[in-house]
């Protein structure tokens, strides 16, 4: 099985000795979805592919990588698939999405604590605000439209959700847009929680996935992993997985 390039970090989550090639996914690697404790991979998405492979008796091996690259290398088919991703219409031309979802992830508008800043759902109180986004990141089809159509008109690109929350914190931007979890949970651990807050209302609420690589066949791989996560949720191991790391 090729491996992505030099200094990636390789993750092995599952392994049967009788499986052939493991899978090869990437992720941002933002709390509490997937990070490094203590040199080993924690994260709620972490344990539920973990478990998830191991139930289809596919190995799973995860680089942690900036979302743009694994987005890149994902479409070229040197990474097998990313999560968690969400559905968009460019998106389909190079990857295949399952019907199982990973996580529902509501996105939110987060700016400075005591900022009096507030966004309506047509998102034009932004256009006069400096914004900090990750790199080539999906928001929806509702925020993507409004990028595109030039409804932001000062945009800073950072590579990942940890960049972002500090330079929001520092105050060198005036909102930065994610999901609401993994912003949260970036600002406890850099110890910011108290610079920022979130917006309402949210953006809107997302379906993410596991999306496949269409640059080779790997629709049996998707469907044993999509079989094996349908039971994951019929006998509450999902749910069980994500209480332990995510606050209702």
């Amino acid at each position: 099985m090729r491996r992505p390039g030099v200094a990636l970090l390789g993750l092995m989550l599952a392994a049967n000795a009788w499986a052939a090639e493991p899978l090869q996914v990437a992720t941002d690697g933002f709390r509490p979805v997937a990070y490094l404790e203590n040199g080993h991979p924690a994260g709620a998405l972490c344990d539920v592919l973990a478990e998830a492979g191991r139930r289809a008796g596919i190995p799973i091996e995860i680089h942690l990588l900036p979302w743009a690259r694994g987005m890149a290398e994902t479409r070229a088919g040197r990474i097998d698939g990313i999560f968690p991703a969400f559905r968009t219409p460019d998106r389909e031309s190079s990857l295949a999405f399952p019907n199982e979802t990973l996580l529902e992830e509501n996105v939110a508008w987060f700016s400075l604590a005591g900022s009096p800043i507030e966004i309506g759902p047509d998102m034009t109180g932004a256009r006069d605000h400096r914004i900090a986004l990750v790199n080539r990141t999906s928001l929806g089809n509702r925020f993507d439209e409004a990028l595109r159509n030039g409804v932001f008109t000062d945009v800073e690109t950072v590579p990942d959700t940890t960049s972002a929350v500090r330079t929001l914190a520092a105050g060198r931007v005036e909102l930065i847009a994610g999901y609401d979890q993994a912003i949260w949970a970036e600002a406890e651990q850099l110890g910011l929680k108290d610079r920022i807050r979130q917006l309402n209302p949210p953006i809107e609420n997302l379906p993410a996935y596991l999306a496949f690589s269409r640059a080779r066949d790997l629709s049996a791989e998707s469907a044993a992993i999509d079989t094996a996560l349908r039971s994951m949720k019929d006998d509450g191991t999902y749910d069980r997985i994500m209480a332990r790391y995510l606050a209702n």
